[in-house]
């Protein structure tokens, strides 16, 4: 079992929702600590690589949580009660990356 299998499913909830909290922040668009490179657009790139990774760990929770080794019960539900709801896709449409863009 992964670590996020062992994880009891209201302290993953509790995860998920700091998580849409942070999907509701300016922070998402535009990284405050970057703002300070002199280079905005390799501020950029890192920002959007940076988001990707996030999209990439996020997938893998979605992927765990749904494996029914980990016996999540009502996955969906787990993983619906906050943004971006267990899709991905609408993960990537909240932070601006596609699959392929950049």
């Amino acid at each position: 079992m992964s670590h996020i299998g062992a994880m009891q499913p209201r302290e993953l909830a509790s995860h998920l929702q700091a998580f849409a909290q942070w999907l509701s922040s300016p922070d998402v668009v535009r990284s405050p600590r970057l703002a300070h490179l002199n280079d905005q657009r390799l501020a950029d790139r890192v920002h959007r690589e940076a988001l990707r990774s996030v999209a990439a760990a996020y997938e893998k929770i979605c992927v765990e949580v749904r494996k029914p080794e980990n016996r999540y019960e009502a996955a969906n539900t787990v993983l619906g009660g906050a943004r971006p709801f267990g899709s991905l896709n609408a993960l990537r449409q909240i932070m601006g990356v596609g699959e392929g863009s950049g």
